[in-house]
This record gives C-alpha cells, sequence and structure tokens, in this order.
C-alpha cells in the first residue's frame, strides 16, 4: 500500500510560477496541493493590504488609459483568488485597452495573465490557445522574460495534464535558454520538475541523477540557504525518498524522508511535512513497527489540521485504521474507518471514496 499511496501523494510536487509585476518579472516556488495548478497572476501585495476591489473597479473608470491598464491588469490579478471568470473578464478587457494603446510588450504579457487564468480554471484548450498567442507577442516585442515564462507555465500546464512528453520539451528548451543566459537559481528548480517527469516515465536512475545534481549545485559553497533554496532542498530530498521507495529500497527512501522532514521542521513547513511524515509512517508499518507507524500518522494527522488541510485526512484516517487493526485494536480501528467514510462524503470526491473503500475490503479480508 505504500507505494500505491505515494504515487496518489506525488501531486504534492515543485511548481514554477512567474507572476507580473507591470512589466517587472520575479519568479517563486512552492508546493501546491494535489493536483497542482498553475498561477500567473499580477503581483499582490498580503492580505492585509489588499485593496478593496470594488474601489479599484470604480478608480479603472478613470479616462486616463494608461492608468486603466495598470488597474485593470491588477484588477484580474486580484480577481484570480476569488473567481476565474472574473479574472478572465478583466484580461480581455485589458488586452483590448493595450490593443488600442498599441502596447505589444504589454499585450503579449497580458495574453499569459489570460492563458494562466484559463490554466487555473481548467480550461486547458483555451489556456494552450492563449500561451501560443504570449508565445508569438514574446517572439516579436524580443521580449526573453515573457518567452521563458511563457514556456514555463505552459509546460507545467502539460505536467498537470499528464503530457510528458510535450512537458519534458518545453522545460528542455527554457534550461537550455537559462543555462546561456547563466541563471542557475531557476534553472535548478525547473531541473526539479523535470526531475518528476523521468519518474512518471519510469526512469528513476535518471530522475536521481537530476535530483541529486539539483542538490549538490544547490549547497554550492558561498550561496545563501534562503528561503527559495531551503525550499528547494525540501523538495528535492522528499522526491529522493520518493523515488527509492518506487524502487523498492526502503532504507534508502526512509533516510531522505527523515532528512526531509528535518528540513522541514526547521523551516516550518507545516503543510508540506504531511507527505514525508506519513511515508516515514509507511515504512514503519510495512516493517511491522505498528507503534512507530501509529506515531506518525497521527502527527500527519495533527499536520494536516494544523495547514488547514484536514480534508486529505481521509488517507491517514483510513492509515489509522489499518494499523490499529494490525494491533487488534479493532474499537478504535473501527471508529478511524468511520471517520475516513464521513470526510469522504463531505468531499464527496471519488479517490476518497475508493482509497476508504479499499481500505474497508483490506480489513474485512483481515
Amino acid at each position: 500500500m505504500l507505494n500505491s499511496y505515494c504515487q496518489y501523494c506525488y501531486n504534492f510536487t515543485l511548481v514554477i510560477l512567474y507572476i507580473v509585476n507591470v512589466g517587472r518579472f520575479c519568479c517563486v516556488s512552492l508546493l501546491v496541493i494535489v493536483g497542482f495548478v498553475t498561477s500567473f497572476a499580477q503581483s499582490k501585495p498580503n492580505a492585509q493590504s489588499k485593496p478593496n476591489l470594488d474601489s479599484l473597479v470604480a478608480v479603472s473608470h478613470r479616462p486616463d488609459d494608461s492608468l486603466r491598464l495598470v488597474l485593470i491588469r491588477r484588477i484580474a490579478g486580484y480577481y484570480l483568488d476569488v473567481s476565474v471568470d472574473s479574472s478572465v473578464v478583466y484580461n480581455r478587457r485589458a488586452i483590448r485597452l493595450a490593443k488600442k494603446l498599441h502596447r505589444e510588450k504589454e499585450e503579449g504579457e497580458i495574453y499569459l495573465q489570460l492563458a494562466n487564468a484559463y490554466s487555473r480554471g481548467g480550461m486547458t484548450d483555451s489556456a494552450l490557445s492563449n500561451y501560443v498567442k504570449a508565445m508569438a507577442f514574446a517572439r516579436k516585442t524580443k521580449n526573453g522574460k515573457l518567452e521563458n515564462a511563457t514556456r514555463a507555465n505552459r509546460a507545467a500546464l502539460y505536467l498537470t495534464q499528464n503530457r510528458l512528453d510535450s512537458a519534458l520539451q518545453n522545460y528542455s528548451e527554457l534550461l537550455t535558454t537559462l543555462k546561456k543566459q547563466k541563471n542557475e537559481e531557476l534553472r535548478i528548480q525547473i531541473m526539479t520538475n523535470v526531475g518528476i517527469i523521468y519518474k512518471r516515465m519510469g526512469n528513476y536512475s535518471k530522475a536521481l541523477d537530476i535530483y541529486f545534481e539539483v542538490l549538490n549545485v544547490n549547497r554550492e559553497k558561498g550561496l545563501p540557504m534562503d528561503r527559495t533554496r531551503t525550499q528547494i532542498e525540501f523538495s528535492n530530498l522528499q522526491n529522493i525518498g520518493l523515488v527509492y521507495n518506487e524502487i523498492n529500497e526502503p532504507n534508502k527512501a526512509l533516510s531522505y524522508f527523515i532528512k526531509a522532514s528535518r528540513v522541514g521542521r526547521a523551516n516550518g513547513y507545516i503543510t508540506q511535512l504531511a507527505l514525508p511524515i506519513s511515508s516515514i509512517g509507511h515504512i514503519y508499518l510495512s516493517r511491522g513497527n505498528y507503534d512507530s507507524a501509529l506515531f506518525f500518522f497521527k502527527e500527519t494527522i495533527a499536520l494536516r489540521e494544523q495547514s488547514n488541510s484536514s480534508l486529505q485526512n481521509y488517507l491517514s484516517l483510513c492509515d489509522m485504521s489499518k494499523v490499529l487493526l494490525l494491533m487488534k485494536r479493532y474499537n478504535e480501528s473501527e471508529k478511524y474507518l468511520a471517520q475516513a467514510y464521513e470526510l469522504a462524503k463531505k468531499l464527496d470526491n471519488s479517490m476518497a471514496y475508493a482509497y476508504t473503500y479499499v481500505t474497508d475490503g483490506e480489513l474485512s479480508f483481515r
């Protein structure tokens, strides 16, 4: 069950996001929960300083077209978090205004924002068609940053669609460009996603080579372990553990899951910690070390409760039920399985029901 569990949880993965801030590019990396979605929006302040959307909309009706373009793009970015449809509407409005002002550079950037809004909404065909438009403008205006951003976000979308060959092609082209630009920081972030592709393809040796290369580059002397580099360290240690688990080397897998959990705890990665901690529990379960397995499954549940991702706890509730049955604590086992059913019902999610039914079937057989 460990392999099937980790295969499901492999959706917790590193994704590269590009954020536009009125023509200025930056990149961030993060872990995105279950079925990760690439987003591309205008850079936004934190929730405390976020302006009132109604006020922004009112100001955007002012006659100064240049100011209106800036505000409409910002509104489109804010709406991405609360309403994909509204984000699409404002991005389209921004494109019309950019055409009117003959701002081809900004028009290309907005097409990318629009593509990512469609991607966030699950409208893959519309997203891909707008990536094509963004790439065309990037090449026409010789906007290398926009070209890189378009390729990265399109590759990430292909990855979510499991179109691995297309994702690999886009990432490989981007890596070639980044190597020429000597952009090592972004290159190693992209390489992590390439490792994910090779793992999904079943080329485990290639995936491991890439993950270890990323770790080596990331740890180069003289480079500070800032938040981005620490996140890369955590992600690749975890990914190495997943690969070793896939090729049935549990001792090595356990070693790297423990290393990842140490980095995660030291840096407060509460949400991301659930995967390595739960994976450690599964390895102990497979060895018959039920007390340790129970300890790590309980910690997984606590982490998800703490990080407001408790809806994923149907996995750990089933795991708890399983290990308690093996410990002959039958009443407790049934209690956790009942909780898993309740959570699956609340989610109304086929994956949640399936995992719970499989667990129930396995326990009934035992």
